[in-house]
């Protein structure tokens, strides 16, 4: 039996499988933008041709199929969804819209106000009110709901967002309000704040809610599609999706909050960087993962993917937890441009899947990463994605001359050496920023580095950074869909109520956390499930919480103590600065509940026969700096565990290419993974 993964990018959607016997299946399939379960059954395919069967064969093998996907992302990027209607309490009609105050560029007061998901006349008001400690002011004036939701239904609005004040603490309001949305128009999606985020602070809880009713028809449209295709094609195995906190859920339950699947692809990092980081013995891990769009950045301190709640999807606020990635605009289809003052960018645009590099010979014009890498010889024109496609040196040149080399007035060579040297600067500057926030040195990390194009370019960040040690995955190509099969299935359950930590109401909190740990078993079932308790606190007038866990079982002073002591370990540790004398703010009291997923064993790469020449394929002229140097080409899949190698090298894998600078040498452990060392 099989477990497969999918991992939808801008340019290639990556699959990856794997049997009873460790043994790894990958490929890459083109995005389809258009319709993306395309591009997922035809990643699939490739998958099912290397195990030489046809598609319906492997998945009516496949046990367990993990999708990450971006449909929703891409609809809020895009602005591709349906009119999202609110009901509101009286007089808080414009939270959505007033947000936190502040411009993006604080001087600049002709900026432009970002698109309103749920603009002014598609939200009206409700009179009803819950104090701030859940007690009923004043009950759901239910013939004003009704003419509330015949008035957005009659103006065009789509699907709808219930955001009442202090729901979080009392949710009959909205329940009932959904009751009557359904009674007069049944066939519209309904968004609860008190479901989707039962938090405080109303700007991100009215926001998030927005978002999920924003994105209610275009995920739920998409997983209906996925699913009667797959099972067209013989799949009865279990479909399970990927989240934002880096875990995987049911559709079910991904159908009651498509929000946590927002900005879910590059979370997969997360399970995967600590997986390798574990193997080679590195609890500080820089995971990065480049691809045809972009390059993101996941720092692991202390085997520990930071988990956050401030995210922005575009230009819409987002809290529900999801892993910090940083993304910048740099991968592979990055397209290289001068600006108006005859400076050499690359990106944020991409050629993405089409019409993609010049290279590609479909119609694409623009010079990108990938014409420059096959233009400095890093690249073999007649076995890119493992000879699935060949590239065309003359329109990559003529692509790299016309738009940045004769501008220039430099060479061809040096225009393609320019290209990459912007990438990979731009690329260690996102890394730079990311370890500069968390107060850390990038040069006390491990970098770990997945992606498609993740592995050409690598080394030349680390050694930009001044980092010794490199680890490629051999299954780098798909690092984010492996990622999925390292997951586990986990949920975030919260409440929301503000006290001091010396005065903390313990029969409330232990009250909370049972009630949260009791949703928790009954939504994930029998299995083996985690409960971890944890609080998010605060010195006093700050604006961000730090999370810290909760000891199981009776709460008493002593337990809150230790939360106390453990929170100032905590913040010294991430902001390096602690305040023992100061009391805390208590302000969200979370269950993270995880169900524990078997995961797949690796088989060992078996060794080879002969030396490592018998490994080599040849010789390639390519450029490192301004020196061309005369290269060794190696068949990844030929070189033995334990095979040693010094730059410069080059190593092709199935789906991506290995670059070893002069200055690296690199060694093959026991599973096919590339070690670089400086």
């Amino acid at each position: 039996m099989y477990r497969v993964a999918i991992d939808v990018g801008g340019t290639h959607t990556d699959s990856i499988a794997v049997d009873n016997r460790g043994q790894l299946l990958i490929a890459k399939a083109e995005t389809t933008p258009d319709d993306l379960t395309r591009g997922v059954l035809a990643s699939c395919a490739k998958l099912a041709g290397q195990a030489g069967k046809i598609l319906r064969e492997l998945l009516a093998e496949t046990e367990l199929f993990l999708h990450g996907t971006t449909v929703g992302t891409n609809a809020v990027i895009q602005g591709k969804g349906p009119k999202v209607g609110c009901l509101v309490t009286q007089g808080f009609r414009d939270i959505v819209e007033l947000r936190r105050g502040a411009r993006d560029t604080l001087y600049n007061l002709k900026v432009d106000y970002p698109p309103l998901l749920s603009p002014r006349h598609l939200r009206a008001e409700v009179r009803e009110r819950v104090s701030y400690t859940g007690a009923v002011l004043e009950a759901v004036d239910e013939q004003g709901c009704r003419q509330a939701v015949r008035l957005l239904k009659a103006r065009g609005a789509e699907s709808i967002a219930i955001t009442f004040l202090f729901s979080f603490l009392n949710s009959a309001h909205e329940k009932r309000a959904r009751e009557i949305v359904r009674e007069e128009w049944p066939e519209a999606p309904v968004s609860l704040s008190s479901e989707v985020l039962p938090r405080i602070e109303e700007f991100e809880r009215f926001s998030t809610t927005v978002l999920d009713a924003f994105t209610t028809p275009s995920v739920g449209a998409y997983l209906k599609t996925l699913n009667e295709k797959l099972h067209a094609q013989g799949f009865r195995g279990r479909l399970l999706i990927g989240q934002a906190n880096g875990s995987v859920a049911t559709p079910e339950v991904v159908l009651t909050r498509p929000v946590w699947t927002l900005s879910s692809g590059p979370a997969a990092a997360a399970p995967a960087g600590l997986y390798f980081g574990k193997l080679f013995r590195s609890k500080n891990i820089i995971s990065v993962d480049m691809g045809g769009t972009s390059f993101d950045v996941l720092l692991i301190v202390d085997n520990e993917a930071q988990v956050t709640t401030e995210e922005w999807v575009g230009p819409y606020r987002l809290a529900v937890p999801l892993v910090k990635v940083r993304s910048i605009g740099a991968g592979g289809g990055s397209v290289a441009w001068v600006d108006p003052a005859g400076v050499l960018r690359v990106g944020p645009q991409s050629a993405g899947a089409a019409p993609g590099p010049a290279c590609y010979a479909k119609e694409g014009l623009e010079p990108t990463v990938t014409d420059a890498d096959l233009i400095l010889g890093y690249l073999n024109p007649a076995n890119f994605l493992g000879g699935e496609r060949r590239l065309d040196s003359q329109l990559a040149e003529k692509a790299l001359r016309d738009k940045i080399a004769a501008p220039l007035k430099v060479s061809l060579k040096e225009a393609a050496s320019g290209v990459i040297a912007v990438l990979v600067h731009q690329s260690a500057e996102a890394i730079r920023r990311e370890c500069m926030e968390r107060g850390a040195d990038p040069r006390d990390f491990t970098l770990i580095a997945g992606g498609g194009a993740g592995p050409t370019h690598a080394a030349f960040v680390a050694e930009e950074l001044g980092l010794s040690q490199v680890v490629i995955p051999n299954l780098a190509g798909a690092y984010c869909a492996f990622g999925w099969l390292r997951s586990d299935m986990t949920l975030d359950f919260v409440r929301s109520r503000v006290m001091a930590s010396a005065q903390a109401d313990l029969q409330w909190l232990a009250a909370a956390y049972r009630e949260m740990e009791e949703e928790a078993k009954s939504t994930l079932g029998n299995g083996r499930v985690s409960l971890q308790r944890l609080v998010e606190a605060r010195y006093y007038g700050q604006f961000h919480e730090t999370e810290v866990e909760v000891p199981a079982g009776r709460l008493g002073s002593r337990e809150i103590k230790a939360v106390t002591e453990a929170f100032h370990r905590r913040h010294e540790r991430l902001f390096h600065f602690r305040v023992p004398d100061m009391e805390l703010e208590f302000i969200h009291y979370r269950v993270r509940a995880s169900l524990l997923m078997d995961k797949p064993v690796l088989r060992p790469r078996k060794a080879k026969k002969g030396a490592l020449r018998e490994a080599q394929a040849g010789t390639r002229e390519c450029c490192f700096g301004k020196r061309s140097v005369k290269t060794p080409i190696f068949a990844g899949s030929q070189l033995s565990p334990g095979a040693r190698l010094r730059g410069p090298a080059i190593i092709e894998e199935g789906i991506t290419t290995l670059v070893v600078p002069p200055s690296f040498h690199c060694q093959v452990d026991r599973l096919g993974n590339y070690l670089l060392e400086a």
